[in-house]
Formats: structure tokens, sequence, C-alpha cells
């Protein structure tokens, strides 16, 4: 994923055997999810200008809804 720190959008990208497609879901440091459940492909961008500034948690899974890892994105 970058950038990060980010503003308007996160580009997604990887390089994983096997699944063409995640799912991401983001939540605040409170744990309160902000991003449910977004299907994204690799080379996919995610628009996340209207969240607040701050840090986020992002959550990425592959199939059969595992968490393949998670990451914190700070938005500007």
């Amino acid at each position: 994923m970058y950038s990060n720190p980010a503003t308007n959008d996160l580009m997604v990208n990887f390089n994983l055997p096997g699944p063409s497609q995640l799912s991401i879901t983001m939540v605040d440091p409170r744990g309160k999810i902000v991003i449910s459940n977004i299907k994204m492909s690799k080379g996919s961008r995610l628009d996340i200008s209207e969240l607040k500034s701050g840090m986020y948690f992002v959550q990425v899974f592959g199939k059969n809804n595992q968490l393949l890892f998670t990451d914190k994105l700070i938005k500007e």
C-alpha cells in the first residue's frame, strides 16, 4: 500500500500467489470500522478522501476471509 501518509487515495498493490482479489477493512484506533470489506484487485485505488485525518489500521483479507496482514495508515 502506498502512499503513506496519504491524503485522498491509497494505492493497493500485491504480489501473492493465488488470489487475484483481496478484501480490505479499515478501522480507527478505537476499533471502529470506517471502511468495510472493499474488494480490491492488484493496482487498485481506494478513495480515502472522506476519512478524517489520523491513524487507521488497514486489514487485508484473502480467500475465505483469512487475515493476511494488518498495516498502519496515516491519513493527512
